[in-house]
């Protein structure tokens, strides 16, 4: 069992814009052929309101696909600023180090008997 907590573990993201599409699309497609097995009304009329259901269904698909844009650009913001302020931290320890070397070098130097 590994209890390192220095370790970074990368998180599961689990994408919710898949399945929701893909039930969405399933759902119009069943929608629409029941409607159509099931009209009561002339042929111009069912297409007419098939029409603006499709309509209403591309809304919704383009809203809701805006906004899972959106959010994935926040979250690429986000872990680029994380990733920034990893990187300066480890370059600040790089310099730490690099200074206590090259002070335990002069030091080294200056105990040297000629």
């Amino acid at each position: 069992m590994n209890t390192n907590s220095n370790t970074i573990q990368p998180q599961k993201q689990n994408s919710s814009l898949a399945p929701f599409l893909a039930g969405t699309i399933l759902g119009v497609m069943a929608g629409a052929i029941t409607l159509l097995l099931t009209a009561p009304q002339p042929g111009a009329k069912t297409r007419a309101e098939l029409q603006q259901g499709v309509e209403h269904f591309r809304e919704r698909t383009a809203e809701t696909v805006k906004e899972r844009v959106e959010l994935v650009k926040n979250k690429a913001n986000q872990l680029q600023h994380q990733g920034k302020g990893l990187i300066i931290k480890q370059l600040d320890r790089v310099t730490q180090m690099a200074q206590s070397g090259k002070k335990a070098i002069e030091e080294s130097a200056d105990h040297v008997v000629v």
